[in-house]
């Protein structure tokens, strides 16, 4: 992953990350997933510093663990007489 596509990313979840608060409606399911997964109380607080310290050994790492290529499954959505298939 480029550095610049990973900074991207990451600005990105970062600035989104107050709209998905923005109300009592998406707030308690929010703070419900924080518990759940003992994130702690102060992860709002914490949420951006933590996105900000990714770094790209990060993302390789959990990719590594979790994607794995020779498992892949394609999938394909067209109209297939547009596509040449029968």
């Amino acid at each position: 992953m480029p550095e610049n596509e990973l900074e991207a990313a990451k600005r990105a979840l970062i600035g989104s990350f107050p709209l998905r608060l923005g109300s009592q409606a998406q707030l308690a399911p929010f703070l419900t997933q924080v518990e759940y997964y003992g994130l702690g109380l102060d992860y709002p607080a914490t949420y951006s510093s933590r996105i900000a310290s990714v770094r790209r050994e990060d993302v390789l790492c959990v990719a590594q663990a979790y994607l794995h290529p020779q498992h892949r499954i394609l999938v394909m959505v067209a109209n297939l007489h547009e596509a040449g298939v029968q």
